[in-house]
């Protein structure tokens, strides 16, 4: 099975100039935790996750968390970002590095990246292009699929056109 198989096609994206305040707007409107990050020219210059986010806060002061150190899940509600994610853009604390695969890479391979670099998310382009994108939901979806010995349609999600 290849990524172009499993991967999600219609990818909600993020532009450099959003603000974090737009950005979790966005996370939260479709139910993501991340999204590629796209110049004006439709090329790929990074990835942005709620990894990056509370990284980024954390390095500007120390916020309320949750019992066992996470962020509750009310942080991340645009009302609730702090005042700086006004001025702050999605430039400022993206990862510009993007772990990326092409749409004919193996899933295997995909899930062996994931698992040792430790991200949810690949991105699936070539030269730049985005293409799609696999989550880890997308990997699981998969192994159902080949545990059961066939490929199901999958059910829309709202955010997720595919």
């Amino acid at each position: 099975m290849i990524a172009e198989q499993i991967m999600q096609k219609k990818v909600v994206t993020a532009q450099p100039s959003m603000t974090l305040k737009e950005l979790a707007a966005m996370l939260v409107d479709h139910q993501i935790t991340g999204a590629p990050v796209i110049n004006s020219a439709g090329m790929l210059v990074g990835v942005i996750s709620q990894t990056d986010l509370v990284r980024h806060d954390r390095e500007q002061a120390d916020r309320p968390q949750a019992a066992g150190g996470y962020y509750s899940d009310e942080y991340f509600k645009p009302g609730l970002w702090p005042r700086q994610s006004e001025e702050t853009r999605v430039r400022d604390c993206m990862t510009p590095l993007v772990l990326s695969a092409s749409r004919a890479d193996d899933v295997l391979d995909l899930a062996r990246m994931m698992l040792e670099h430790r991200v949810h998310r690949m991105i699936i382009s070539e030269e730049g292009k985005l293409y799609g994108i696999v989550t880890t939901m997308d990997l699981v979806r998969a192994l159902v699929d080949l545990h059961e010995g066939k490929r199901r349609a999958r059910p829309a999600r709202k955010g997720r056109k595919s």
